[in-house]
């Protein structure tokens, strides 16, 4: 089957700013769905260039943005831009213009988030809802990784291997990994300044890492009325398999899979994740 990636822009208007969304485009010959894929919160569309090769031959249209103030999309530098209704505005525009047939979100990590929550806030039912990683409950863990990330966000590293052995090390001593990588997507997302490295994100996103004790997505997981797709690494230090069986009991639309290798994330260039993650979405196929 004969596939195009192409690159597009978004314009993106907020307040009194504008700025652009840059959007890797991977598109089939034939078009029966359109996937959208959201990153995680130091991530950019290329951590999906894996999978979207692995979808985009089965037919299915992959959009992957660079969220707004990641990657090559506007840097805004602007803590109060980076808050959900920018993200709910840019997914509205996504997938107003990209989504043809069948709409079926994947988000990872942060972008899991940004996935569902588009769901809820603004009554959309995707054909399938994907979540890789979703951290759903507030927790001290959760609180360490949002100040590791501010930390990460704001430090120059003299290499890529430099930067990898940072994360490792300060996520090993926080208890937040257990032996493998840490964050995949890391290397891939830094780039260099002079003679360092850093990360390709707007350092003012680190404003919008605030949660409250409060914090609890599992009643939306309850109320999904997308069929929904759960994923965790059986090492995830975030993983809460009760609160998922809760949740699964009360929603029959939810299912979720906890024992995917030795992985603290969803690894997506992974053949086994790209082949669990089709499988779910290939039951609406209309060849199916």
């Amino acid at each position: 089957m004969k596939t195009e990636l192409r690159k597009e822009q978004v314009v993106l208007k907020l307040k009194n700013r504008v700025g652009t969304v840059d959007v890797n485009i991977h598109e089939p010959e034939s078009v029966w769905g359109s996937v959208f894929c959201f990153h995680g919160f130091i991530g950019s569309g290329s951590d999906f260039d894996e999978l979207a090769a692995f979808l985009v031959g089965n037919g299915l249209r992959v959009v992957c943005p660079d969220m707004p103030g990641r990657g090559t999309s506007t840097h805004f530098a602007d803590p109060d831009i980076y808050k959900a209704p920018t993200y709910m505005e840019i997914t509205r525009l996504l997938v107003a213009r990209y989504g043809t047939g069948r709409v079926i979100f994947i988000g990872s990590g942060w972008g899991a988030t940004i996935a569902l929550l588009f769901t809820q806030l603004a009554n959309f039912t995707p054909n399938r809802l994907i979540l890789c990683d979703l951290i759903f409950t507030g927790s001290a863990k959760l609180n360490a990784l949002s100040q590791l990330l501010m930390e990460l966000l704001n430090r120059e590293f003299d290499s890529p291997d430099d930067a990898d052995r940072f994360w490792q090390e300060e996520s090993e001593n926080l208890g937040l990994v257990t032996g493998s990588t840490a964050s995949p997507s890391l290397v891939k997302n830094l780039v260099r300044t002079g003679d360092k490295y850093r990360l390709s994100c707007d350092k003012m996103i680190a404003y919008s890492l605030d949660f409250p004790p409060s914090f609890d997505l599992s009643p939306m997981l309850k109320s999904a009325r997308a069929p929904t797709l759960a994923l965790y690494g059986r090492s995830n230090p975030f993983l809460n398999v009760e609160i998922l069986k809760k949740v699964a009991h009360e929603n029959k639309n939810f299912d979720y899979i906890t024992e995917i290798e030795e992985y603290n994330t969803i690894v997506l260039d992974n053949i086994q994740i790209c082949s669990i993650i089709y499988g779910f979405i290939s039951t609406i196929s209309p060849k199916s």
